[in-house]
């Protein structure tokens, strides 16, 4: 039975180790089933990465249908939809710090350092543009759906500016004034919204955090502890408790005092957002990672590293079981943080799908085993632990299975058997797979250290020739 006969699903997810499969794909001397593997394993990680811009993607938010928006410091702002990108907008004349979705989904705002805020709605239509004559540098929507707030940079003061969406400025609140007279101001890095939409969370460059009051319009607490300037901040579902990022550490308030401090990162926080279930939450950083953790106690549960340069933003998708994270790498991924809430029925289907693909791996393991020593004693149980989060794909999957599916045992034969005339057709399958699985990688790797060893041996050549002809 040869490697070509699997299900192409599992074939794609096999393939998808390979470090050429793109140029299976392209190959035109390929097998079909190769080629087209390869194409199902690229457009399978093109649903979880968003690849379209230029350069760094500073902010990203989701929809109700699931549609990804993500804004860009290519002064453009992409609509994805099902791994492709359904539109882009290009209308701010800077870079496009923010973006928020407006409650009900059919609209969102975008903020940028050339002055203005523009109202979207998600089929590109440019509704809406308000002058707010200074860098606007993180937005947030109500959850009443026609309101907005605004942080402001020191242009004018380091205002918060609500706004409605019909154009109108509700209120200017005098945000994060300066300590100095000299001093025009402090600008506002963050701004979240608690669940209720009762009060407004604003951090700044003066390093502290404010929470203010939308009905009185007051200040209602003012939070400092923070060694620099704060650039991420979130509400809990609860709305009683906040968490705030700026410096390598993530802090709690409730009721305006620090509550509890978490040293999670090596570098600054940048983004931050509270799962549903209130007791966990996630953060990203320019260390690269995205970070799950217990607000509670601080325990870190997952650490994810699939950017490979600083996590500027992060936003939960609605399923609640799902986060998108905008990296200065220029990609925006999807990643499942494994803590599911409630059976829904978008989540059912996602998991009967992984178990399907975890089943076709089961039994690709088992025949590895018999590849690799069917002789062997098979591996002692493994000792019960507490459960973990739910692996991030069906790949990961695949590669834990090998500790807990023992090789299928193989009886011995009798003396006077007579021996096969050729290997069976799941010995053939087994050595296909570990061909493609390992013969790719380690003749690159002897290629790189033979290439290496050359070059350095031409040098030292080159160099005694030169120093014979000196003398």
């Amino acid at each position: 039975m040869p490697i070509t006969a699997l299900p192409s699903d599992a074939l794609s997810l096999v393939l998808a180790q390979l470090c050429l499969v793109r140029d299976i794909k392209r190959a035109k001397r390929t097998c079909r089933a190769f080629r087209d593997a390869a194409a199902e394993a690229e457009r399978k990680h093109r649903l979880v990465c968003f690849e379209g811009h230029k350069n760094e993607v500073l902010s990203v938010a989701t929809s109700p249908d699931c549609r990804i928006i993500t804004a860009s410091r290519d002064m453009t702002i992409n609509v994805w939809r099902d791994g492709a990108c359904e539109r882009t907008s290009q209308s701010h004349e800077h870079i496009v710090r923010a973006v928020a979705v407006l409650r009900g989904g059919a609209r969102f705002v975008s903020g940028s350092p050339d002055g203005t805020v523009k109202l979207w709605s998600l089929d590109g239509v440019l509704e809406r543009t308000f002058a707010v004559r200074s860098e606007a540098l993180c937005v947030a929507a109500l959850p009443d759906g026609v309101h907005f707030v605004v942080g402001l940079g020191v242009g004018n003061g380091g205002e918060l500016r609500l706004y409605h969406v019909d154009g109108t400025l509700v209120h200017a609140f005098t945000a994060h004034t300066p300590r100095k007279p000299a001093h025009k101001g402090h600008a506002v890095r963050a701004v979240a919204v608690t669940p209720d939409g009762q009060h407004i969370i604003s951090g700044s460059n003066d390093m502290s955090i404010k929470v203010w009051s939308v009905a009185s319009k007051s200040l209602v607490s003012d939070c400092t502890g923070h060694t620099s300037a704060v650039h991420a901040v979130a509400a809990m579902p609860d709305g009683q408790r906040i968490l705030s990022g700026g410096d390598d550490s993530v802090r709690v308030w409730l009721c305006g005092t620090i509550e509890i401090t978490f040293w999670l990162h090596r570098y600054r926080v940048n983004a931050l957002v509270a799962l549903p279930d209130n007791q966990h939450a996630l953060s990203g950083s320019d260390d690269r990672t995205v970070k799950l953790f217990n607000v509670n106690d601080g325990a870190i549960r997952r650490t994810f590293k699939h950017h490979t340069d600083w996590v500027r933003s992060l936003a939960l998708l609605p399923d609640g079981l799902r986060f998108v994270s905008g990296s200065s790498d220029g990609t925006a991924r999807i990643a499942e943080h494994g803590f599911a809430f409630e059976p829904d029925p978008a989540w059912v289907e996602a998991e009967a799908k992984r178990e399907a693909e975890r089943r076709a791996y089961a039994y690709l393991a088992r025949l590895t085993g018999q590849q690799y020593g069917a002789n062997k004693p098979p591996p002692a149980a493994p000792a019960p632990a507490a459960p973990a989060p739910a692996a991030s794909s069906a790949l990961d999957a695949f590669f834990d299975e090998d500790e807990h599916v023992p090789p299928a045992a193989t009886p011995d034969a009798p003396a006077d058997a007579p021996a096969p005339d050729s290997p069976s057709e799941e010995e053939q399958m087994a050595q296909a797979i570990s061909n493609s699985l390992n013969d790719p990688t380690s003749m690159r790797r002897r290629q790189r250290c033979w290439r290496r060893w050359w070059w350095r041996w031409w040098l030292r050549r080159a160099q005694s020739r030169r120093k014979i002809v000196d003398d």
